[in-house]
């Protein structure tokens, strides 16, 4: 079962600290097509989380160290992984209307997903409809 974004593509530009921000789907998809700049990939994972050493690691799995400081853009595929990541808090921050409580969901175990956390299942797209899946149960009020 697939589902609409919760988050409209301003939104998942403002994670991503896009300028100018996409207004429709299309304008977002080429811009992860065409490469999102670096910094777009430090900027969500600063909002995903807190704790330093969970950023670094998750940014070194994303787009490994050396690569990324010697690019001023990432590639397709990272962009595409990025802005999944993006749009997945968008959608959480979205449901929980707090950014606090949005990354407290996604960094807890939950045992829809068995007992893995949300953002570790969303690193994969499938993972990430799953999660997605989750959100909107969660937002409508639906047996998770």
């Amino acid at each position: 079962m697939t589902f609409p974004d919760m988050a409209s593509p301003a939104e998942i530009g403002a994670v991503l600290q896009l300028k100018p921000l996409p207004q429709t789907p299309e304008e977002l998809e080429y811009m992860v097509a065409a490469g999102l700049p670096k910094e777009a990939l430090g900027a969500s994972v600063q909002r995903l989380l807190t704790n330093l050493q969970d950023r670094r690691k998750l940014m070194n799995e994303l787009v490994p160290e050396a690569t990324y400081k010697r690019r001023t853009r990432l590639n397709a595929e990272e962009s595409e992984k990025v802005a999944r990541l993006a749009r997945i808090l968008a959608g959480a921050i979205h449901v929980w209307s707090s950014e606090p409580d949005a990354q407290r969901f996604l960094t807890t175990p939950h045992p829809q997903l068995d007992h893995r956390t949300p953002l570790e299942v969303a690193r994969t797209e499938l993972g990430g409809r799953r999660v997605e899946g989750l959100l909107w149960a969660i937002y409508y009020g639906l047996p998770a």
